[in-house]
């Protein structure tokens, strides 16, 4: 606001009203490409690289595969597929990738509830440390009162975004598939929508929710589980966005089940570099034991590696053979996609929660962010 001046009254008046007028002008052209998230701090580079902003319907996202971002539904409405842009700061971006489509879940009812989750599909792979999906047991240990991180490129106090920042808050309550989090000015607000809702297990870190609406900036927001969007992701496109788990949700970890960022928050060298100097876990054996070489999908004779010491097996003229002993290794050890259950199947698996939701009705609509 510019001075106040005393010499009249009426120029004190006059005055006042230009400058806020000129004041507002200035606050409507100009961007808003400075912050984020109410409360917390501005993202280090290279801090949550796979938080991400899709500029066109001005929403957050989280990229869980090297092809697939998930977000909420009511980001995905966009008539033609948007751009992701990856970096601490929309207005410089550090990678940017093209969307081959994005798609809602398909049973969205069009509220801010539990199922305003979806998917965006990249043109181009990203090799990024990611943070994967929390399912099955990773769960157990999230309860009300709990901490959880927030991260996005929405509005912060001042009403600027565009600038990944990410703040610690709390789970206030779980409920029909809905995580209640956040309030007394640590939050989410609009444009965070699709960004995720991570926690801390045991020194790993998961992605436990997506970001999609509340009430008022700063006293609370709502997210729906991630999980549920990982399953609607991969049975839409045939991707494997789970390493470690069968298309069940049962817990089969392939070769790639492992090196996940373990320090997300912090700086993890430089996107030149695919910030790839942060620490990683090793294995994952967070709910059964670790990858062990031999028991990857294609073991049990049904590989067909040059190198697979089993090499009549790849010879047409032993299909017998090799379909008996693929039968009698079934459910010893993991392998032979087509005898097991595969990771692209086409029916949805139980989506039955091991959360225990206290029963709550709520009649009043939250805002989309």
């Amino acid at each position: 606001m510019g001075r106040r001046h005393t010499r009249a009254r009426i120029v004190a008046i006059t005055t006042l009203a230009t400058t806020l007028s000129a004041s507002a002008s200035a606050s409507a052209s100009e961007p808003k490409t400075e912050h984020g998230i109410w409360g917390g701090e501005p993202a280090e580079v290279c801090a949550l690289p796979t938080v991400a902003w899709l500029p066109e319907p001005g929403c957050s996202a989280v990229l869980i595969g090297p092809e697939l971002v998930l977000t909420a539904a009511h980001c995905t409405q966009s008539l033609t597929p948007p751009t992701v842009v990856f970096g601490e700061d929309a207005s410089a971006p550090a990678l940017v990738r093209e969307t081959i489509a994005c798609v809602p879940n398909p049973a969205w009812t069009g509220l801010v509830d539990a199922s305003d989750f979806g998917y965006c599909r990249l043109a181009e792979p990203v090799a990024l440390p990611i943070v994967p999906v929390a399912r099955g047991c990773e769960l157990d240990a999230l309860a009300p009162g709990g901490a959880v991180v927030l991260a996005g490129f929405g509005e912060d106090e001042q009403g600027l975004s565009g600038r990944k920042r990410w703040v610690e808050t709390e789970l206030s309550a779980l409920d029909a598939g809905l995580l209640t989090l956040g309030g007394g000015g640590d939050d989410s607000c609009f444009g965070d929508s699709g960004g995720p809702v991570l926690f801390e297990r045991e020194g790993e870190w998961r992605i436990v929710g997506l970001i999609i609406g509340g009430d008022t900036c700063g006293a609370g927001g709502l997210a729906a589980r991630a999980d549920d969007a990982l399953i609607h992701a991969e049975l839409d496109t045939g991707l494997d966005l789970d390493p470690c788990r069968a298309a069940d949700g049962t817990w089969a970890p392939s070769a790639t089940c492992g090196d996940f960022a373990s320090a997300p928050l912090e700086p993890a060298g430089q996107w030149s570099s695919a910030c790839a100097s942060g620490p990683l876990s090793g294995a994952a054996a967070s709910c059964g034991p670790a990858f062990e070489p031999g028991t990857e999908p294609g073991g049990c004779g049904c590989s067909t590696s040059p190198t697979d010491p089993r090499g009549p097996l790849r010879d047409p003229t032993w299909p017998v053979l090799a379909l008996l002993l693929a039968f009698l290794c079934k459910g010893i050890v993991r392998g032979c996609p087509t005898l097991s259950t595969s990771r692209s199947s086409s029916a949805r698996p139980p989506s039955a929660s091991p959360w225990t939701y206290p029963s709550k009705t709520n009649s009043a609509r939250p805002s989309r962010r």
